[in-house]
């Protein structure tokens, strides 16, 4: 399994397990995503809805969990993100939306039947990492969800896979694009690719 797993494929393998749930605390995001478990099942299993039909509504399901906006701020890190006009960052926010939601649906699929084994979420300060490992064709894959408490509930703004963070990756990606070019040759990119790697270290998150 490539370390390309993207965080929304793999949160829906995530809705998809069993296993308790712990009410309060730190577990409250774990509670949170598993409460997804029964519509997310319910659009998978349904033979009625047709493929494309089915992509949409689980994105649609999922997508309330993710603080978009704040992984496209991260992801560009302060230096690009400052020096954007207010259109360039609803273009960006809006392309690296989509970008990540085209580059794990596609693979949704293939994880309905996987295993995820849950470890005890961690709490640190405001945020709160939800370790798992996605047990798959006998391969494991550490995945961490990494919360924060916004003014709207508890939001995903990254995740790691195996260690390698989303924000982070994508942001070596996209620096190398802006290195030897503009904005605009990255929205054009975004606009042509449909997938993505990933990486990132709390400290670097500016709210």
């Amino acid at each position: 399994m490539k370390i390309r797993l993207t965080i929304i494929s793999a949160l829906i393998g995530l809705a998809l397990a069993t296993g308790p749930t712990m009410a309060a605390g730190p577990a409250k995001p774990e509670k949170l995503v598993k409460a997804k478990l029964t519509e997310v099942t319910g659009i998978m299993n349904n033979k009625d809805i047709d493929r494309g039909k089915k992509r949409a509504m689980i994105i649609k399901t999922v997508r309330p969990m993710f603080d978009l906006p704040l992984m496209a701020k991260l992801t560009l890190g302060k230096k690009h993100w400052t020096a954007l006009s207010e259109d360039q960052r609803q273009q960006f926010t809006s392309l690296y939306s989509a970008h990540l939601e085209k580059s794990s649906i596609g693979q949704v699929e293939l994880y309905a039947n996987d295993r995820i084994d849950f470890n005890p979420p961690v709490k640190k300060g405001n945020k709160v990492y939800v370790p798992t490992k996605l047990i798959s064709k006998g391969k494991v894959v550490s995945i961490t969800y990494k919360f924060y408490q916004s003014k709207n509930g508890w939001k995903i703004y990254d995740a790691e896979i195996n260690g390698t963070s989303v924000i982070l990756s994508n942001r070596t990606e996209y620096n190398a694009i802006l290195r030897n070019g503009s904005i605009d040759d990255l929205l054009t990119k975004l606009k042509q690719t449909p997938t993505s790697s990933v990486r990132r270290d709390d400290s670097e998150i500016e709210k």
